[in-house]
Protein backbone atom coordinates (compact mmCIF):
# COMPACT_ATOMS: atom_id res chain seq x y z
CA UNK A 1 0.00 0.00 0.00
CA UNK A 2 2.97 2.74 0.93
CA UNK A 3 4.74 1.39 -2.32
CA UNK A 4 1.22 2.26 -4.39
CA UNK A 5 0.41 5.70 -2.57
CA UNK A 6 4.36 6.36 -3.04
CA UNK A 7 4.46 5.73 -7.09
CA UNK A 8 0.73 7.75 -7.21
CA UNK A 9 3.09 11.13 -5.90
CA UNK A 10 5.73 10.16 -8.31
CA UNK A 11 3.56 10.30 -10.91
CA UNK A 12 2.01 13.24 -9.59
CA UNK A 13 4.61 15.19 -9.23
CA UNK A 14 5.83 14.08 -12.74
CA UNK A 15 2.54 15.56 -14.36
CA UNK A 16 2.65 18.84 -12.49
CA UNK A 17 6.82 19.31 -13.03
CA UNK A 18 6.60 18.65 -16.75
CA UNK A 19 9.30 21.32 -18.52
CA UNK A 20 8.64 24.05 -20.43
CA UNK A 21 9.51 23.28 -24.08
CA UNK A 22 8.98 19.53 -23.56
CA UNK A 23 7.64 19.22 -26.87
CA UNK A 24 11.18 20.12 -28.45
CA UNK A 25 13.16 18.03 -26.23
CA UNK A 26 10.97 15.08 -27.81
CA UNK A 27 10.92 16.34 -31.16
CA UNK A 28 14.35 16.57 -30.95
CA UNK A 29 14.95 12.78 -29.83
CA UNK A 30 12.34 11.39 -31.94
CA UNK A 31 13.49 12.78 -35.24
CA UNK A 32 17.27 13.35 -34.33
CA UNK A 33 18.39 13.22 -38.37
CA UNK A 34 15.73 16.01 -39.36
CA UNK A 35 17.11 19.28 -40.61
CA UNK A 36 13.62 20.48 -41.93
CA UNK A 37 10.35 20.67 -40.35
CA UNK A 38 6.70 22.11 -41.36
CA UNK A 39 3.57 22.76 -39.09
CA UNK A 40 0.38 22.18 -39.95
CA UNK A 41 -3.29 22.15 -39.65
CA UNK A 42 -6.34 19.79 -40.80
CA UNK A 43 -9.87 20.19 -40.62
CA UNK A 44 -11.97 17.50 -41.22
CA UNK A 45 -15.24 17.65 -42.54
CA UNK A 46 -18.48 16.00 -41.43
CA UNK A 47 -18.52 13.52 -44.01
CA UNK A 48 -14.70 13.07 -43.10
CA UNK A 49 -15.30 12.60 -39.72
CA UNK A 50 -18.33 10.22 -40.17
CA UNK A 51 -15.59 8.14 -42.18
CA UNK A 52 -13.05 8.62 -39.68
CA UNK A 53 -15.76 6.88 -37.06
CA UNK A 54 -16.51 4.04 -39.33
CA UNK A 55 -12.40 3.27 -40.01
CA UNK A 56 -11.54 3.75 -36.22
CA UNK A 57 -14.91 2.23 -34.63
CA UNK A 58 -15.44 5.13 -32.26
CA UNK A 59 -17.26 8.73 -31.66
CA UNK A 60 -16.85 11.39 -31.74
CA UNK A 61 -14.05 12.16 -34.34
CA UNK A 62 -11.68 14.71 -34.03
CA UNK A 63 -12.61 18.03 -36.04
CA UNK A 64 -9.38 19.38 -36.07
CA UNK A 65 -5.38 17.87 -35.72
CA UNK A 66 -2.57 19.76 -35.95
CA UNK A 67 0.75 18.63 -36.53
CA UNK A 68 4.75 18.98 -37.60
CA UNK A 69 6.07 17.06 -40.31
CA UNK A 70 9.87 16.40 -40.53
CA UNK A 71 12.25 15.97 -43.45
CA UNK A 72 15.83 15.55 -44.47
CA UNK A 73 17.21 16.28 -47.52
CA UNK A 74 13.70 17.23 -48.83
CA UNK A 75 12.37 13.73 -47.83
CA UNK A 76 9.73 13.31 -45.79
CA UNK A 77 10.55 11.17 -42.54
CA UNK A 78 7.53 11.52 -40.15
CA UNK A 79 4.85 13.25 -38.38
CA UNK A 80 3.97 14.18 -34.72
CA UNK A 81 0.90 15.35 -33.19
CA UNK A 82 -0.02 16.75 -30.18
CA UNK A 83 -3.42 16.36 -28.58
CA UNK A 84 -5.88 15.57 -25.83
CA UNK A 85 -8.06 12.56 -25.38
CA UNK A 86 -10.17 12.39 -21.52
CA UNK A 87 -9.00 10.81 -18.60
CA UNK A 88 -11.25 10.00 -15.68
CA UNK A 89 -11.16 13.61 -14.27
CA UNK A 90 -9.00 15.18 -16.66
CA UNK A 91 -7.63 15.56 -20.23
CA UNK A 92 -4.48 13.67 -20.94
CA UNK A 93 -1.80 15.63 -23.21
CA UNK A 94 -0.10 13.10 -25.72
CA UNK A 95 2.20 13.21 -28.15
CA UNK A 96 1.94 10.50 -31.15
CA UNK A 97 5.20 10.41 -33.46
CA UNK A 98 4.81 8.18 -37.02
CA UNK A 99 7.13 7.65 -39.56
CA UNK A 100 6.26 8.59 -43.20
CA UNK A 101 3.89 5.70 -43.79
CA UNK A 102 1.61 6.26 -40.75
CA UNK A 103 2.89 3.77 -38.74
CA UNK A 104 3.10 4.88 -34.60
CA UNK A 105 7.06 5.41 -33.73
CA UNK A 106 6.43 6.41 -30.38
CA UNK A 107 3.66 7.72 -28.08
CA UNK A 108 4.52 10.05 -25.15
CA UNK A 109 2.36 11.06 -22.59
CA UNK A 110 3.29 15.07 -22.27
CA UNK A 111 0.57 15.77 -19.30
CA UNK A 112 -0.97 13.62 -16.27
CA UNK A 113 -2.97 15.21 -13.94
CA UNK A 114 -4.62 12.74 -12.24
CA UNK A 115 -3.59 11.08 -8.79
CA UNK A 116 -4.56 7.64 -9.98
CA UNK A 117 -3.60 5.46 -13.55
CA UNK A 118 -0.09 7.76 -14.14
CA UNK A 119 1.66 3.78 -14.77
CA UNK A 120 0.19 4.34 -18.65
CA UNK A 121 3.51 7.21 -19.07
CA UNK A 122 5.40 3.79 -18.25
CA UNK A 123 8.00 2.94 -21.28
CA UNK A 124 7.16 -0.68 -21.66
CA UNK A 125 3.21 0.18 -22.06
CA UNK A 126 3.54 2.98 -24.58
CA UNK A 127 6.01 0.63 -26.03
CA UNK A 128 2.97 -1.46 -27.34
CA UNK A 129 2.05 1.21 -29.73
CA UNK A 130 5.21 0.84 -32.18
CA UNK A 131 4.85 -0.33 -35.57
CA UNK A 132 0.78 -0.01 -35.52
CA UNK A 133 -0.63 1.52 -38.33
CA UNK A 134 -4.02 3.00 -39.68
CA UNK A 135 -5.45 -0.60 -40.02
CA UNK A 136 -4.18 -1.86 -36.62
CA UNK A 137 -7.15 -2.95 -34.89
CA UNK A 138 -5.96 -1.89 -31.21
CA UNK A 139 -8.13 -2.76 -29.27
CA UNK A 140 -7.89 -1.62 -25.39
CA UNK A 141 -7.27 -4.92 -23.40
CA UNK A 142 -6.75 -6.90 -26.35
CA UNK A 143 -3.99 -5.65 -28.31
CA UNK A 144 -3.15 -3.21 -25.95
CA UNK A 145 -2.84 -4.48 -22.75
CA UNK A 146 -5.03 -2.81 -19.79
CA UNK A 147 -2.95 -2.10 -16.08
CA UNK A 148 -5.14 -2.38 -13.09
CA UNK A 149 -5.90 1.09 -11.27
CA UNK A 150 -5.52 2.79 -15.05
CA UNK A 151 -8.07 1.12 -17.23
CA UNK A 152 -9.75 4.14 -18.50
CA UNK A 153 -7.02 6.43 -19.06
CA UNK A 154 -5.55 2.63 -21.01
CA UNK A 155 -8.92 2.93 -23.03
CA UNK A 156 -9.17 6.04 -23.70
CA UNK A 157 -5.42 6.69 -24.94
CA UNK A 158 -5.99 3.45 -27.27
CA UNK A 159 -9.00 4.38 -28.38
CA UNK A 160 -7.20 8.28 -29.40
CA UNK A 161 -4.26 6.65 -31.28
CA UNK A 162 -6.65 4.78 -33.10
CA UNK A 163 -8.78 8.09 -34.10
CA UNK A 164 -5.74 10.05 -34.73
CA UNK A 165 -4.44 7.29 -37.47
CA UNK A 166 -7.60 6.97 -39.18
CA UNK A 167 -7.76 10.83 -39.05
CA UNK A 168 -4.09 11.06 -40.63
CA UNK A 169 -4.43 8.47 -43.05
CA UNK A 170 -7.65 10.45 -44.89
CA UNK A 171 -5.54 13.40 -44.97
CA UNK A 172 -3.02 15.46 -43.09
CA UNK A 173 -2.12 19.56 -43.44
CA UNK A 174 0.36 20.99 -45.13
CA UNK A 175 3.17 23.57 -45.00
CA UNK A 176 6.48 24.83 -46.12
CA UNK A 177 9.01 22.71 -44.68
CA UNK A 178 11.79 25.13 -42.61
CA UNK A 179 15.23 24.42 -42.08
CA UNK A 180 16.39 23.75 -38.16
CA UNK A 181 19.39 25.71 -37.63
CA UNK A 182 21.11 25.92 -34.36
CA UNK A 183 18.24 24.59 -32.45
CA UNK A 184 16.04 27.14 -33.36
CA UNK A 185 12.28 25.72 -33.23
CA UNK A 186 10.59 26.65 -36.86
CA UNK A 187 8.06 25.59 -38.14
CA UNK A 188 5.12 26.94 -41.00
CA UNK A 189 1.61 27.57 -40.33
CA UNK A 190 -1.43 28.02 -42.80
CA UNK A 191 -2.49 31.16 -40.92
CA UNK A 192 -3.95 33.33 -43.61
CA UNK A 193 -1.93 36.60 -44.13
CA UNK A 194 -3.68 39.89 -45.67
CA UNK A 195 -2.50 40.60 -49.33
CA UNK A 196 0.67 42.42 -49.86
CA UNK A 197 1.79 41.37 -46.47
CA UNK A 198 5.58 41.08 -45.74
CA UNK A 199 5.54 37.00 -44.32
CA UNK A 200 5.33 36.84 -40.80
CA UNK A 201 7.95 34.66 -38.79
CA UNK A 202 7.00 30.89 -38.12
CA UNK A 203 5.18 30.09 -35.19
CA UNK A 204 6.61 28.49 -32.19
CA UNK A 205 4.68 26.50 -29.84
CA UNK A 206 4.66 24.94 -26.12
CA UNK A 207 2.73 23.43 -23.67
CA UNK A 208 1.49 25.13 -20.77
CA UNK A 209 -1.58 25.31 -18.37
CA UNK A 210 -2.14 22.06 -19.77
CA UNK A 211 -2.68 23.15 -23.60
CA UNK A 212 -0.54 24.17 -26.23
CA UNK A 213 0.21 27.99 -26.40
CA UNK A 214 1.40 28.79 -30.36
CA UNK A 215 3.20 32.25 -31.18
CA UNK A 216 3.32 33.53 -34.36
CA UNK A 217 5.47 36.96 -34.68
CA UNK A 218 5.72 39.52 -37.77
CA UNK A 219 9.06 40.98 -37.60
CA UNK A 220 11.95 41.39 -39.34
CA UNK A 221 14.70 41.00 -36.57
CA UNK A 222 14.67 37.27 -35.92
CA UNK A 223 16.58 37.36 -32.17
CA UNK A 224 14.07 39.87 -31.81
CA UNK A 225 11.62 37.26 -32.73
CA UNK A 226 13.31 34.72 -30.21
CA UNK A 227 13.59 36.99 -27.69
CA UNK A 228 10.39 37.96 -27.60
CA UNK A 229 8.84 34.35 -28.33
CA UNK A 230 10.82 33.18 -24.70
CA UNK A 231 9.12 36.07 -23.00
CA UNK A 232 5.54 35.06 -24.11
CA UNK A 233 6.65 31.38 -22.66
CA UNK A 234 8.30 32.86 -19.91
CA UNK A 235 5.46 35.25 -18.39
CA UNK A 236 2.62 32.26 -19.34
CA UNK A 237 4.52 30.01 -17.36
CA UNK A 238 4.32 32.78 -14.25
CA UNK A 239 0.56 32.80 -14.73
CA UNK A 240 0.64 29.22 -14.13
CA UNK A 241 2.41 29.46 -10.92
CA UNK A 242 -0.11 32.29 -10.09
CA UNK A 243 -3.36 30.33 -10.91
CA UNK A 244 -3.32 26.89 -11.46
CA UNK A 245 -5.66 25.02 -9.21
CA UNK A 246 -3.81 22.02 -9.51
CA UNK A 247 -0.61 23.06 -8.61
CA UNK A 248 0.36 22.30 -4.75
CA UNK A 249 2.77 25.28 -5.16
CA UNK A 250 0.76 27.49 -6.76
CA UNK A 251 -0.16 31.38 -5.05
CA UNK A 252 -3.72 30.58 -5.58
CA UNK A 253 -3.01 27.13 -3.66
CA UNK A 254 -0.82 28.55 -1.04
CA UNK A 255 -3.34 31.24 -0.30
CA UNK A 256 -6.46 29.12 -0.39
CA UNK A 257 -5.06 26.61 2.45
CA UNK A 258 -4.67 29.54 4.10
CA UNK A 259 -8.08 30.99 3.83
CA UNK A 260 -10.11 27.72 5.00
CA UNK A 261 -8.33 28.08 8.23
CA UNK A 262 -8.55 32.23 8.62
CA UNK A 263 -8.90 35.06 6.90
CA UNK A 264 -5.76 35.80 4.92
CA UNK A 265 -4.67 38.52 2.59
CA UNK A 266 -4.18 37.66 -0.58
CA UNK A 267 -0.75 38.40 -2.90
CA UNK A 268 -1.83 41.82 -5.22
CA UNK A 269 -1.85 40.12 -8.46
CA UNK A 270 -3.75 37.38 -7.45
CA UNK A 271 -6.32 40.12 -5.65
CA UNK A 272 -6.16 41.76 -9.32
CA UNK A 273 -8.07 38.90 -10.68
CA UNK A 274 -10.18 37.84 -7.77
CA UNK A 275 -11.59 41.48 -8.35
CA UNK A 276 -11.77 41.28 -12.03
CA UNK A 277 -13.83 37.78 -11.31
CA UNK A 278 -15.99 39.03 -8.67
CA UNK A 279 -16.73 42.22 -11.03
CA UNK A 280 -17.70 40.11 -13.94
CA UNK A 281 -19.81 37.58 -11.84
CA UNK A 282 -22.26 40.61 -11.24
CA UNK A 283 -22.03 41.70 -14.80
CA UNK A 284 -23.13 38.66 -16.07
CA UNK A 285 -26.16 37.81 -14.16
CA UNK A 286 -23.72 35.46 -11.55
CA UNK A 287 -23.75 33.23 -15.42
CA UNK A 288 -19.46 33.62 -14.38
CA UNK A 289 -18.33 31.96 -11.42
CA UNK A 290 -14.84 31.03 -10.78
CA UNK A 291 -15.64 28.95 -7.69
CA UNK A 292 -17.30 26.16 -8.81
CA UNK A 293 -14.71 23.26 -8.10
CA UNK A 294 -16.75 21.19 -5.48
CA UNK A 295 -19.45 21.20 -8.70
CA UNK A 296 -17.45 20.20 -11.75
CA UNK A 297 -16.08 17.71 -9.54
CA UNK A 298 -19.61 15.85 -9.57
CA UNK A 299 -19.65 15.78 -13.91
CA UNK A 300 -16.43 14.33 -14.35
CA UNK A 301 -15.93 11.59 -16.88
CA UNK A 302 -19.77 11.28 -17.72
CA UNK A 303 -21.04 11.09 -14.45
CA UNK A 304 -24.96 12.07 -13.78
CA UNK A 305 -24.67 13.32 -10.06
CA UNK A 306 -28.05 12.96 -7.81
CA UNK A 307 -30.18 15.71 -7.01
CA UNK A 308 -28.98 15.62 -3.41
CA UNK A 309 -25.54 15.44 -4.66
CA UNK A 310 -26.00 18.57 -6.98
CA UNK A 311 -27.88 20.80 -4.02
CA UNK A 312 -25.32 19.79 -1.76
CA UNK A 313 -22.31 20.72 -4.07
CA UNK A 314 -24.50 23.76 -4.46
CA UNK A 315 -24.54 24.93 -1.17
CA UNK A 316 -20.91 24.90 -1.12
CA UNK A 317 -19.66 26.33 -4.37
CA UNK A 318 -19.95 29.41 -6.14
CA UNK A 319 -18.44 33.40 -5.09
CA UNK A 320 -21.12 33.78 -2.66
CA UNK A 321 -19.08 31.56 -0.12
CA UNK A 322 -16.04 33.85 -0.73
CA UNK A 323 -15.92 36.49 1.77
CA UNK A 324 -13.58 38.77 0.03
CA UNK A 325 -12.41 42.67 1.12
CA UNK A 326 -11.38 44.86 -1.49
CA UNK A 327 -9.85 47.45 1.11
CA UNK A 328 -7.66 45.28 2.66
CA UNK A 329 -7.36 42.57 0.65
CA UNK A 330 -7.82 39.69 2.75
CA UNK A 331 -10.38 36.84 2.34
CA UNK A 332 -11.84 33.98 3.99
CA UNK A 333 -13.74 30.67 2.91
CA UNK A 334 -16.97 30.66 4.04
CA UNK A 335 -17.12 27.10 3.09
CA UNK A 336 -14.34 24.66 3.21
CA UNK A 337 -15.26 22.76 0.57
CA UNK A 338 -15.04 25.71 -2.14
CA UNK A 339 -12.56 25.67 -4.55
CA UNK A 340 -11.37 28.41 -6.65
CA UNK A 341 -10.91 27.76 -10.30
CA UNK A 342 -9.92 30.54 -12.89
CA UNK A 343 -10.30 28.23 -15.76
CA UNK A 344 -12.83 30.14 -17.68
CA UNK A 345 -10.27 33.21 -17.32
CA UNK A 346 -6.96 32.24 -16.15
CA UNK A 347 -5.65 31.48 -20.32
CA UNK A 348 -7.29 34.97 -21.32
CA UNK A 349 -4.92 36.76 -18.53
CA UNK A 350 -2.01 34.67 -19.63
CA UNK A 351 -2.61 36.31 -23.56
CA UNK A 352 -3.03 40.16 -22.26
CA UNK A 353 -0.08 39.78 -20.19
CA UNK A 354 1.76 38.28 -23.16
CA UNK A 355 0.60 41.35 -25.11
CA UNK A 356 2.46 43.75 -22.30
CA UNK A 357 5.36 41.41 -22.70
CA UNK A 358 5.37 41.87 -26.51
CA UNK A 359 4.79 45.76 -26.21
CA UNK A 360 7.50 46.03 -24.03
CA UNK A 361 10.11 44.52 -26.44
CA UNK A 362 8.36 46.76 -29.39
CA UNK A 363 6.29 44.13 -31.18
CA UNK A 364 3.06 44.69 -32.58
CA UNK A 365 2.17 42.32 -34.83
CA UNK A 366 1.81 38.98 -33.54
CA UNK A 367 -1.32 36.26 -33.39
CA UNK A 368 -1.29 33.91 -30.37
CA UNK A 369 -3.15 30.98 -30.15
CA UNK A 370 -3.48 29.36 -26.69
CA UNK A 371 -5.49 26.44 -26.41
CA UNK A 372 -8.02 27.61 -29.48
CA UNK A 373 -8.39 31.14 -28.47
CA UNK A 374 -6.80 33.48 -30.38
CA UNK A 375 -5.63 36.74 -29.54
CA UNK A 376 -4.26 39.24 -32.90
CA UNK A 377 -1.97 42.24 -31.58
CA UNK A 378 -2.98 45.65 -32.75
CA UNK A 379 -0.44 45.84 -35.63
CA UNK A 380 -2.08 44.04 -38.43
CA UNK A 381 -5.21 41.64 -39.97
CA UNK A 382 -5.03 38.13 -39.28
CA UNK A 383 -7.52 35.82 -40.89
CA UNK A 384 -8.79 32.57 -39.06
CA UNK A 385 -11.36 30.09 -39.82
CA UNK A 386 -14.07 29.04 -37.51
CA UNK A 387 -15.46 25.13 -37.68
CA UNK A 388 -18.81 23.58 -36.93
CA UNK A 389 -21.11 24.45 -34.91
CA UNK A 390 -19.95 27.98 -35.71
CA UNK A 391 -20.51 29.01 -39.35
CA UNK A 392 -17.51 27.60 -41.33
CA UNK A 393 -16.39 31.17 -42.56
CA UNK A 394 -13.28 33.37 -42.13
CA UNK A 395 -13.06 36.36 -39.86
CA UNK A 396 -10.42 39.35 -39.60
CA UNK A 397 -8.78 39.79 -36.93
CA UNK A 398 -6.79 42.99 -35.50
CA UNK A 399 -6.42 44.02 -31.79
CA UNK A 400 -8.88 41.56 -30.95
CA UNK A 401 -8.89 38.01 -29.10
CA UNK A 402 -11.39 35.34 -29.93
CA UNK A 403 -12.59 33.00 -27.39
CA UNK A 404 -15.34 29.77 -27.98
CA UNK A 405 -16.96 27.41 -25.77
CA UNK A 406 -18.63 24.58 -26.90
CA UNK A 407 -20.98 21.58 -25.65
CA UNK A 408 -18.86 19.56 -27.42
CA UNK A 409 -15.90 20.83 -25.93
CA UNK A 410 -13.89 17.60 -24.84
CA UNK A 411 -16.70 15.94 -23.58
CA UNK A 412 -17.03 18.39 -20.54
CA UNK A 413 -20.03 20.11 -19.26
CA UNK A 414 -20.48 23.83 -19.43
CA UNK A 415 -22.61 24.14 -15.67
CA UNK A 416 -25.05 27.11 -14.91
CA UNK A 417 -23.26 28.06 -11.24
CA UNK A 418 -26.86 29.16 -10.83
CA UNK A 419 -28.44 25.48 -10.72
CA UNK A 420 -25.64 23.16 -10.47
CA UNK A 421 -26.87 21.64 -13.83
CA UNK A 422 -24.83 22.04 -17.22
CA UNK A 423 -26.01 24.64 -18.90
CA UNK A 424 -29.08 23.86 -21.32
CA UNK A 425 -30.42 25.31 -25.02
CA UNK A 426 -26.65 26.42 -26.20
CA UNK A 427 -24.21 24.44 -28.71
CA UNK A 428 -21.62 27.36 -28.93
CA UNK A 429 -20.90 30.70 -28.30
CA UNK A 430 -18.42 32.97 -29.86
CA UNK A 431 -16.98 36.00 -27.63
CA UNK A 432 -14.80 38.92 -29.24
CA UNK A 433 -13.18 41.57 -27.14
CA UNK A 434 -10.06 43.68 -27.22
CA UNK A 435 -8.90 42.32 -23.77
CA UNK A 436 -8.61 38.76 -24.37
CA UNK A 437 -9.81 37.90 -20.48
CA UNK A 438 -12.66 39.58 -20.95
CA UNK A 439 -13.68 37.07 -24.40
CA UNK A 440 -13.06 34.46 -22.24
CA UNK A 441 -15.15 34.64 -19.56
CA UNK A 442 -17.99 36.40 -21.08
CA UNK A 443 -17.73 32.96 -24.24
CA UNK A 444 -18.65 30.89 -20.95
CA UNK A 445 -21.00 33.55 -19.49
CA UNK A 446 -22.80 33.67 -22.84
CA UNK A 447 -23.18 29.67 -23.30
CA UNK A 448 -25.13 29.87 -19.51
CA UNK A 449 -26.74 32.90 -20.18
CA UNK A 450 -28.40 32.37 -24.01
CA UNK A 451 -29.59 35.40 -25.82
CA UNK A 452 -30.84 36.88 -22.85
CA UNK A 453 -26.49 37.47 -22.33
CA UNK A 454 -25.85 39.71 -25.82
CA UNK A 455 -26.97 42.89 -24.56
CA UNK A 456 -24.91 42.79 -21.88
CA UNK A 457 -21.98 41.53 -23.39
CA UNK A 458 -22.06 44.23 -26.23
CA UNK A 459 -22.24 46.91 -23.05
CA UNK A 460 -18.74 45.49 -22.08
CA UNK A 461 -17.33 46.02 -25.48
CA UNK A 462 -17.39 42.28 -26.22
CA UNK A 463 -19.18 41.30 -29.72
CA UNK A 464 -20.75 37.89 -29.17
CA UNK A 465 -22.74 35.02 -31.06
CA UNK A 466 -24.12 31.97 -30.21
CA UNK A 467 -25.98 28.85 -31.68
CA UNK A 468 -28.89 27.71 -29.67
CA UNK A 469 -29.86 24.07 -29.09
CA UNK A 470 -31.77 24.49 -32.93
CA UNK A 471 -28.80 25.48 -34.66
CA UNK A 472 -30.24 29.42 -34.60
CA UNK A 473 -27.59 31.76 -35.02
CA UNK A 474 -27.83 34.86 -32.78
CA UNK A 475 -25.34 37.71 -32.41
CA UNK A 476 -25.31 41.14 -30.97
CA UNK A 477 -25.05 44.78 -32.51
CA UNK A 478 -21.32 44.92 -32.22
CA UNK A 479 -20.78 41.56 -33.84
CA UNK A 480 -22.86 42.51 -36.68
CA UNK A 481 -21.06 45.59 -37.28
CA UNK A 482 -17.10 44.18 -36.41
CA UNK A 483 -17.84 40.72 -38.52
CA UNK A 484 -20.63 41.08 -41.31
CA UNK A 485 -19.14 39.05 -43.25
CA UNK A 486 -19.81 36.22 -40.52
CA UNK A 487 -23.55 36.24 -40.59
CA UNK A 488 -24.20 37.23 -44.49
CA UNK A 489 -20.80 36.20 -46.24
Amino acid sequence: MFRRLCLQLIWLCIALCLPAGADEALYARLFPKADARAEWERSYSPAEQQQIERLSGAKPAPRLLRGVSFYREGQLLGHAIIDDVRGKHRPITFLMATDAGLSVQAVEILAYRESHGGEVRAADWRAQFRNKGPGSALVPGKDIVNIAGATISCRNLTIGVRQRLAAMSIGIGSGTPVRIAGGTSATATNAAAPKNAAPAGLPRSRLLMGTLLSVQIDHPDAALRERAEEAVFAEVARIDLLLSDWRADSTLSVWQAQARERRAVMPEELALVTEECLTLHERTQAAFDVGLGALTSLYRDGRQPSEAERLAALAVSGLKNLDYCRETRAARLRQPQLRLDFGGYGKGYALRRAQARLAALGIERALLDFGGQLHALPGRDWSVGLAEPLPARALSLRGRSLAVSSAAERGLHILDPRSGSPAQGTRASLCIAQDPALADAWSTALFVLGREGLAPAQAMGVAAMLIDAQGGVHANELLTREQPGLLHP
